[in-house]
């Protein structure tokens, strides 16, 4: 029996050595076959990344052949559509249409004469890189031929695009255009020749005469390293990609912690063979981590409760079988329940404490979530046992048990408290918004009450002004003149103010000449500055392009504010304007300061300059006069254009204000503006003025007729609209509040009138210039808007506008039609 028993256990050992060794065996094959799959998934996926570096690259190549293919498509269409076309009209087109790219060298048009006697084909072939005979023949009628890269007669290389040009019906050959662009800035820009990409790449044309690709731009040596492909359309045939990683192949990443990792697997197989008690002292560990994460299941039990205990948030429970509802204390506390945990509940004693308003729509929430899933989270009243109410914030949701049971389980708390501050936010902003509401409508009232009789006051001091005055009578009407302009620049600074405060002023960018702008403010700011006695200079860098894309009337306005400041508070000395320009010669910032030798400002006070109503010295300020609120518009202004300005400044020495705004130079002409349109450059037209004030009647008709147009007055809306039914006029000048009939419903009657009637250009004449103003004009019809006081220059302005735009030369653009509305 005892050798049974050995022989039995020595069986037992010898077929647990067969095991382990069976399960080495297992081991080590699964590691050699992990590790074949690792290095191809390895190469796979290195590939792939190569090719999707190389495809983004190819994209770009394509997309920059294609469009100097369009280009040079579109140019053989404008000569084809004019083959008379001066040099000097073909290369204004060809500055448009290459405007910003950096590969174009040259573009060429050369008639069939021209290339045959400059280029004759014998030992110019590389340059011309074509026969003209070729294109003679049907199967090459728009063909396009690429030919390079070329070594360029001025150095360097280039890719030499040239396409035929036919015209006529009967397909003359008017010669050949020609695009050369710099190969090595065009695949610099494609990023061919780009030294930062993560792959190496080598570019090649069609075959040569051995049957080899050539190299034309890149690293030959990758054509001989298995690199990924990609090829690349060209009208002459297609070049191919070649890639590989820059540095070359990397080799396969070492998978011999995976190997270690299956030879230990098998070890492990092997002990759990060879030793049983291995497998008795894991479970010894497992069952002590057990217990472990059973007490830190406890203590995290403990962390909660004291959490929602601090916080007052209840728990309950609903068993969706029994309808048996569960609260906790805090619950119960919360709900005016008793504490007693005998005490039995369902949800009808939750639907009883509910808010009489809010128990039907609390209960249709839980019933679909209930039957549909998702969160129920919900606001609601409850009325407590004692009669209060407080607001309660309930969210739940429904929990499947494994056994299939079904439970609605939440958490409520306390947010009456929140309700209560949400609701003092709601009345706070209520009596905000009517307080901004009653500003904004007592601003209207008074731009409207001060601007129409500034209208008839400014209006006849002008026109006093016009006649022959003895001299003293001259100066009184100069001095009240002046003070009456200097009342409008307050208020329109104010309203400017309140337009910023309402986001309602859009930027008008278009082609500016900022010398020119430049030299216009130093010239309407020289008088005062020479009635002081100061020198009043500017310098404008070389660097600074003549031409920027800018908003005229805010840059403007700015280097205005800023120099009527300077000159208020210099009483000696000299004011500069230097402006400069730093980026690229296509993009950068503009950047303009103004430097004065006046009383400088306190170091204290040059955080708060920038704030509305705020003038450094109060003193000097209530002498010079102004609102305060230049520099706070000029720098929201700043803020507007996407810029800033910044001050330096020393107490008694003077101070340079520096304004930076990003801009775009640009070849475009500048906009042709109205405002230089005198009166003698638009030809008489006739014109119907509706205006109900006698004062603005008289000043308006002396404007109108002084320029020898033909006018016709009305005094409200609907004379206007009978007038206009019944006469041939060129342009309605409408005020906008008149009695019977406002500007606004006589204009959209107007348009409503049969015939040509409809179609007259109504001019809006208001003296309302608050923010919304000028759109309402427009979108009921008007075509234009301004704002009193009407000035001769903007009446001109509006009129030589109205007969350019009927005449087709002008652009109809709403945004700019409010803009120098006023």
């Amino acid at each position: 029996m005892r050798k049974t028993g050995s022989a039995m256990r020595v069986m037992l050992r010898l077929a647990a050595a067969a095991a382990a060794v069976a399960a080495l065996g297992a081991a080590l094959l699964a590691a050699s076959i992990y590790q074949r799959e690792a290095r191809e998934d390895w190469w796979q996926a290195t590939r792939a990344a190569t090719s999707d570096e190389l495809n983004l690259l190819r994209a770009d190549l394509q997309g920059r052949i294609d469009a100097n293919v369009q280009l040079v498509r579109g140019l053989v269409g404008v000569i084809r559509a004019d083959p008379a076309i001066s040099p000097e009209e073909f290369h204004r087109i060809v500055g448009a249409l290459i405007d910003g790219q950096v590969e174009a060298r040259l573009v060429a048009a050369a008639p069939d004469m021209v290339v045959r006697m400059v280029h004759p084909e014998r030992g110019n072939q590389g340059v011309i890189g074509m026969r003209l005979d070729a294109f003679r023949t049907p199967v090459a009628q728009d063909g396009i031929q690429i030919v390079g890269p070329v070594h360029l007669p001025d150095g360097g290389s280039g890719i030499v695009m040239r396409a035929p040009v036919w015209f006529g019906p009967e397909r003359q050959l008017w010669g050949v255009v020609s695009l050369v662009l710099d190969a090595d800035a065009f695949f610099r820009v494609t990023g061919v020749t780009a030294a930062d990409r993560a792959i190496e790449v080598a570019l090649s044309a069609g075959e040569d005469a051995s049957g080899q690709r050539p190299v034309m731009v890149g690293n030959p040596a990758v054509l001989g390293a298995d690199p990924v492909r990609a090829e690349v359309r060209v009208p002459s045939g297609t070049w191919q990609l070649a890639a590989i990683p820059a540095g070359g192949w990397p080799a396969a990443p070492s998978t011999w912690l995976v190997q270690l990792l299956f030879l230990a697997t098998g070890l492990v197989v092997i002990g759990t063979a060879l030793g049983v008690g291995r497998i008795i002292a894991s479970r010894h560990r497992q069952l002590a981590l057990i217990r472990q994460r059973e007490a830190e299941l406890k203590q995290l039990s403990w962390r909660l409760d004291f959490a929602l205990n601090a916080s007052g948030i209840g728990v309950w429970d609903v068993d969706l079988t029994t309808d048996a509802l569960f609260w906790d204390a805090r619950a119960k506390a919360l709900f005016g329940r008793s504490a007693d945990p005998r005490s039995i509940y369902g949800l009808a004693d939750w639907s009883a404490v509910l808010h009489p308003d809010d128990r039907e729509r609390a209960v249709i929430e839980a019933e679909r979530t209930v039957a549909h899933g998702g969160r129920f989270d919900t606001r609601y009243r409850i009325v407590r046992p004692d009669g209060e109410v407080r607001h309660i914030r309930d969210v739940a949701a429904v929990n499947e048990g494994p056994d299939g049971s079904r439970r609605l389980v939440g958490l409520v708390w306390d947010v009456s408290e929140d309700v209560g501050r949400q609701e003092e936010l709601d009345l706070r902003r209520a009596e905000a918004e009517a307080a901004a509401s009653a500003k904004s409508q007592f601003l209207a009232s008074m731009s409207h009450e001060i601007r129409t009789p500034m209208n008839g006051i400014l209006g006849v001091l002008g026109l006093i002004l016009d006649d022959p005055l003895p001299a003293k009578q001259r100066e009184r009407a100069q001095i009240a003149l002046a003070s009456a302009e200097g009342l409008l620049a307050i208020l329109n600074d104010i309203l400017d103010f309140s337009k910023l405060e309402a986001a309602q002023i859009r930027l008008h960018e278009e082609a500016v000449d900022l010398r020119a702008l430049i030299g216009q403010v130093m010239d309407l700011m020289s008088p005062n500055a020479a009635r002081k006695g100061l020198q009043l200079g500017h310098r404008v860098a070389a660097a600074v392009p003549r031409l920027v894309r800018a908003d005229p009337v805010r840059l403007r306005q700015i280097l205005t504010n800023l120099l009527s400041n300077a000159t208020k508070f210099t009483d000696r000395g000299e004011i500069a304007v230097r402006v400069d320009w730093s980026g690229t010669a296509a993009a950068g910032e503009l950047v303009i300061e103004v430097e004065d030798t006046g009383i400088g400002i306190a170091e204290d006070q040059l955080g708060s300059i920038f704030e509305r109503f705020t003038q450094a010295d109060t003193s000097l300020a209530r002498r010079a006069g102004g609102t305060g609120l230049g520099l706070a518009i000029s720098a929201q202004l700043a803020e507007l254009m996407g810029g800033r300005i910044r001050v330096r400044s020393v107490l008694g020495m003077g101070s340079t204000f520096r304004l930076e705004i990003p801009a775009v130079a640009t070849t475009a002409a500048p906009q042709p503006s109205g405002e230089r349109a005198g009166r003698g450059t638009t030809p008489p037209m006739r014109v119907l003025l509706a205006e109900d004030h006698r004062t603005n009647q008289y000043v308006i008709l002396a404007y109108l007729r002084s320029a020898g147009h033909e006018v016709a007055v009305v005094s409200n809306g609907a004379e206007a609209v009978e007038a206009a039914a019944g006469g041939d006029f060129d342009v309605v000048l409408m005020d906008v509040q008149m009695p019977v009939m406002d500007g606004l419903a006589a204009t959209a009657a107007i348009r409503r009138l049969p015939g040509a009637a409809a179609t007259v250009p109504v001019v809006a004449l208001t003296a309302s210039a608050m923010p919304g103003d000028c759109e309402a004009c427009l979108a009921a019809g008007m075509t234009a808007y301004l704002t009193k006081p009407i000035t001769p220059a903007m009446l001109y302005a509006a009129l030589h506008e109205i007969h350019l735009a009927h005449g087709g030369a002008v652009a109809d653009d709403p945004q700019r039609r409010c803009a120098s509305g006023g």
